[in-house]
């Protein structure tokens, strides 16, 4: 039984990983992209930039770790009913429910460490992440008004702002909700 797990711990393992760098890599472009507009257009700085992008790492861990371990489980189990690997192992006497213990202790190892994440490593990240955010925008007012788009994160108030040029804003519109 040892080696049969080592085996399908292996299958897993290069599944997960592949899932979990592709799906990663995929939101980290999205998110290189607005980070690289905020230095070429915004005039923000590379170290400023690069620490919100090192801040968001573990959040985006906190979204792409469980999808990677579903497709990892998915993946290694359609590769072994593929190859009728789950048929052999049946007819060598193992049942299902010992191959599938396997996934669910892997499972709920997975649960444990992302709960520790979740609970206490991401607020942390997460406080630093908007503390940097929000020293940001008082350095550089640009960096999170957009010209002619309308601002909602403002209270009861609605922000309109026509033109931007470094610190300056033309044109505001300033509406308050009631």
């Amino acid at each position: 039984m040892k080696i049969l797990r080592n085996y399908i711990l292996k299958d897993f393992f290069s599944a997960f990983t592949f899932s979990l760098l592709s799906i990663t890599m995929v939101m980290v472009l999205g998110n290189l992209i607005k980070l690289s507009d905020m230095v070429i257009r915004k005039g923000v700085a590379l170290n400023d930039a690069v620490m919100l992008f090192l801040f968001f790492i573990p959040y985006l861990l906190g979204f792409t770790i469980p999808l990677s371990l579903l497709l990892g489980i998915l993946l290694s189990l359609g590769r072994l009913i593929a190859d009728n690997e789950i048929v052999a192992m049946h007819v060598a006497g193992i049942s299902l429910g010992r191959i599938l213990r396997i996934f669910l202790i892997l499972g709920i190892i997975f649960s444990m460490c992302l709960f520790i994440l979740n609970d206490k490593i991401l607020p942390n990240f997460h406080y630093r992440y908007y503390q940097r955010i929000k020293n940001l925008y008082r350095k550089n007012l640009s960096a999170i008004i957009e010209p002619g788009v309308f601002l909602e994160n403002f209270g009861n108030y609605i922000l309109y702002v026509g033109d931007v040029k470094g610190n300056k804003l033309k044109n505001i519109f300033i509406y308050q909700i009631e």
